[in-house]
């Protein structure tokens, strides 16, 4: 606050305000700081080079793989103002990662201060909004526009501004622009306010007062700005899709010919399969406090009001050892039919769904009863994406971030909610001291994952990354291409897996090509991979050849609970153990201190470059022609 008294101009901030300033510097430094570090991931490597092509006046025309056209679109802008580089070209995730940060800051005094602190403390510490606010990829700037979205419906709808009727439908528009889970948001939208308008139908509601009603009545009579947003949102798309008018055809197949063809085959294929309970570890292990949080939240509304809460819970865990029982006999496994359906490939995974589903749509219900709509969309859109992610074909971490945001604001409402109740208030001392423990571990997740393990396969979240060879190698080809004399105009050649992120790393060159053929003349660097090698035999007696490992993976083994349940044996004095138990005790503890040296240290992992052989590598040969490698020495 900023006071003039005797001329003299002073300025007061809360301690509250304060705090706030505090997160959003820490925003600042943790989306920007050393941006450039790791190197270009394969996808990253493609949004940015076709960025490039186009910042260099080479055109864009739709591509499925890369998703809508906003991206490249708005990171060739970036490459206008301030150049190509692996920094430049992560900033538009970092800056809208910082916009999420905005939106709920100005959201503040609508849905209450502290709410929106905790939301902001839980999206400042999440290593998965964090690491992919510093990833060149569609996920954060979705999350951005989904939350504008949902926040102009409720601008608009509830608070009557009516500026807010743009700023949902331009949003909206974008979301087109930017990804196919477009289909999953909107689905998320229509069909929480058809339940609604289900709930009120049941209750016999008068017309009148019926949310769904009301929502048609508002935009009926706004008519006007709803048809002049809807218009302008077209052109937007339109613009997009076909590079300003560049590709016409563009706007067909982002419409419908390629974008949903494509993704339903790649659904189908399951390219990159996954369990149905893929994102489960990397919640519990990246996002704790709010995955906590939203739990244990959901589990008491579960349980409100009912007498007899242990006996519930008792019942409750039966009926899942029960129906576990009788779906394994039923022979749920992976490769069946019913797997195929649903993507569901286990007894464990179905009573997940399961609990999921029901528990998630009963509290849904229940606070929809209350009349606290925006609480219940909260819980229906982190279900909801947590159920149709996790049977989505392809599971990979960057999709997490579509589940994290609503969970992050979900638990930060149960949060609000908790440290409002009597029972805190007795205990605000313990309580206060494991919400600080909590929030200090994810903030060390995210600084190390960001800062320290950003290409290290051993965090889940890192996806069978490029290697810092890479970038290195492309400054030794830069060098030894000028030693030549040649320059940016020698010749290279690539082969299939090399290409990316290559083509970017080696973007200035003039003469790259995706194919090789050393009958028609040798060129002076060939990059092949290793797979191929033996196809070209002249390679040994013509080049300087040297093994490079293009992307390093990890698959942590299978951990199973017949193995961690026999740490149970360690309350027992050795010498009553038979050898066999001591054996299983042995194998169960050595299990268990690998698991929290994971969680808490990634101590096993720390330097992956030293110990590759652990972890899936990906290799080529990287070849330079002997006179010019003489040349280079």
């Amino acid at each position: 606050m900023i006071n003039v008294e005797n001329g003299k101009i002073q300025l007061e901030i809360s301690l509250k305000s304060f705090f706030i300033l505090c997160i959003f510097l820490f925003f600042l430094v943790t989306h920007f700081y050393n941006l450039d570090s790791k190197p270009l991931h394969h996808d990253e490597s493609m949004f940015a080079t076709f960025a490039y092509n186009l910042y260099q006046g080479k055109g864009y025309e739709y591509q499925p793989i890369l998703h809508g056209p906003f991206l490249i679109d708005a990171t060739a802008f970036v490459y206008l103002i301030l150049g190509d580089s692996d920094f430049t070209c992560r900033l538009i995730p970092a800056f809208l990662g910082i916009g999420i940060f905005i939106l709920l800051f100005n959201f503040r005094k609508i849905k209450g201060e502290n709410f929106i602190i905790y939301a902001l403390i839980f999206t400042a510490i999440s290593p998965t909004l964090m690491y992919y606010s510093r990833f060149i990829r569609n996920d954060i700037p979705f999350a951005f526009f989904s939350l504008l979205c949902v926040f102009s419906v409720y601008r608009y709808f509830c608070l009557d501004k009516k500026q807010y009727l743009y700023f949902m439908i331009l949003s909206a528009f974008l979301l087109m622009c930017i990804k196919e889970n477009f289909v999953i948001f909107f689905f998320t939208l229509l069909t929480f306010l058809y339940l609604v308008n289900i709930i009120e139908n049941v209750q016999n509601v008068k017309k009148e007062d019926k949310v769904f009603n009301n929502f048609i009545t508002k935009l009926w009579s706004d008519k006007y700005d709803f048809f002049i947003a809807i218009f302008l949102g077209i052109i937007l798309y339109v613009t997009l899709y076909t590079t300003c008018f560049t590709n016409l055809k563009g706007f067909i197949d982002g419409l419908f010919r390629e974008s949903f063809k494509y993704w339903w085959v790649q659904n189908k294929l399951q390219r990159l399969k996954g369990p149905f309970h893929y994102y489960i570890p990397l919640l519990f292990i990246y996002e704790f406090p709010a995955l906590l949080f939203c739990t244990a939240g959901l589990i008491s509304d579960t349980l409100y009001k009912k007498r007899k809460k242990f006996l519930w819970v008792f019942v409750w865990i039966a009926l899942n050892i029960i129906s576990y029982f009788i779906f394994a006999r039923f022979g749920i496994k992976e490769e069946s039919r019913f797997e195929r359906i649903t993507h569901i490939g286990s007894s464990l995974d179905l009573l997940i769904a399961l609990n999921v589903l029901v528990g998630g749509l009963y509290v849904t219900i229940r606070k929809i009863n209350e009349k606290e709509m925006f609480f219940a969309f909260l819980v229906y859109w982190f279900v909801m994406s947590l159920l149709i992610y996790s049977y989505a074909g392809e599971k990979v971490p960057w999709l997490g971030v579509h589940i994290v945001l609503p969970m992050i604001l979900l638990g930060a409402k149960y949060l609000t909610v908790f440290f409002n109740t009597t029972h805190f208030s007795k205990f605000r001392f313990a309580y206060l001291t494991i919400f600080f423990i909590l929030i200090l571990y994810n903030f060390k997740n995210s600084i190390i994952l960001c800062f320290r393990n950003a290409d290290n396969p051993a965090e889940r979240m890192v996806y069978v990354h490029t290697t810092k060879e890479i970038p290195k190698l492309a400054k030794e080809i830069v060098r030894i291409s000028k030693s030549m004399g040649t320059g940016y105009q020698t010749q290279i050649h690539l082969s299939s897996e090399s290409k990316w992120p290559l083509y970017w790393y080696l973007r200035q060159f003039d003469y790259l090509y995706a194919s090789i053929n050393l009958e028609l003349k040798e060129p002076p660097i060939i990059i092949i991979d290793s797979s191929l090698a033996k196809e070209y035999p002249k390679l040994k007696d013509d080049y300087y050849v040297q093994t490079k490992v293009l992307r390093a993976s990890w698959i942590p083994p299978t951990i199973y609970f017949k193995n961690l349940k026999n740490i149970i044996y360690g309350v027992i004095p050795r010498q009553y153990l038979s050898d066999e138990l001591m054996k299983d005790y042995k194998t169960s503890e050595r299990r268990w201190k690998q698991i929290i040296k994971y969680l808490l240290l990634r101590k096993e992992f720390t330097d992956y470059a030293v110990d590759i052989t652990a972890f899936g590598k990906f290799e080529f040969l990287y070849c330079v022609r002997n006179d010019a490698y003489d040349v280079e020495l």
